[in-house]
């Protein structure tokens, strides 16, 4: 399990602000898989779910998150999130279509986290009303 602080989220002392950041595989039985939103490594504003978080000593202390890249996906006539005007994410897929694109970035260049509501009327159509995320091994 990994949790550790990254910067500008909630105040403390000093005005500084920081958030945790989660990514477990197995937390009490389940997944927490935290949502970000990080400035990459090109600049460019992105999301995507935490998966692992790397810690490293050398001559300096390294945080580093493993992110599963996500991008905009087309929204759903009739979905009430859309009306809300919620952005509908996807996963970055690799060029095997199989795994997500996956991102180093630093903990300091998460922006905030993110609150993801999963598009469960896609799934059940695409897996069954039975089938739990974690037994389905890909995302097609």
């Amino acid at each position: 399990m990994g949790t550790y602080l990254a910067r500008k989220a909630a105040l403390r002392r000093g005005g500084v602000q920081r958030r945790i950041v989660r990514a477990s595989a197995d937390y009490y039985g389940a997944s927490w898989l935290d949502w970000v939103e990080y400035i990459a490594l090109d600049g460019i504003r992105r999301v995507g779910r935490a998966r692992v978080i790397i810690t490293g000593v050398g001559r300096q202390a390294t945080r580093l998150l493993a992110v599963e890249s996500a991008r905009q996906a087309a929204p759903v006539a009739g979905c009430p999130f859309t009306a809300y005007r919620c952005t509908r994410l996807r996963f970055e897929m690799r060029d095997t279509v199989v795994t997500p694109m996956l991102e180093c970035v630093p903990v300091s260049c998460v922006r905030r986290l993110l609150c993801v509501e999963y598009d469960w009327v896609d799934w059940v159509a695409r897996h069954g009303l039975e089938e739990m995320p974690t037994a389905v091994p890909t995302t097609r």
